[in-house]
């Protein structure tokens, strides 16, 4: 073979186009459990766990993992997606306690 020899394109038919919207659909699923922990937040403002707390912390953990691993389905490299989904996962769920957290502590009026 010569080098310099003419290649030939990748077949477009072939190719997985990756859709913008697609991630973005992911991200707001990832994103979900914030409105349902400020939810949770503000009904609970003075008042002690209810019987849905456990239900909704799962369903947050769900809906983050989910999140972080369609964000990345672009990755073509299944060991990098799972990785990388795995860490966006853990930061949505941080975030969304983050965000929590300081809609409890400006409902408690203070320190």
């Amino acid at each position: 073979m010569t080098p310099n020899a003419p290649t030939h394109p990748p077949d477009p038919a072939k190719e997985k186009k990756s859709d913008p919207a697609w991630s973005f659909l992911w991200l707001v699923v990832g994103l979900a459990p914030i409105p349902i922990l400020l939810g949770v937040v503000s009904s609970h403002a003075g008042y002690g766990n209810t019987r849905w707390d456990a239900p909704l912390f799962i369903i947050c953990g769900i809906c983050s993992l989910v999140g972080g691993l369609g964000c990345v389905g672009f990755i073509k490299n299944i060991a990098v997606r799972i990785i990388v989904g795995l860490f966006l996962a853990v930061g949505f769920l941080l975030l969304s306690w983050l965000i929590a957290a300081f809609a409890a502590c400006s409902q408690s009026g203070g320190i």
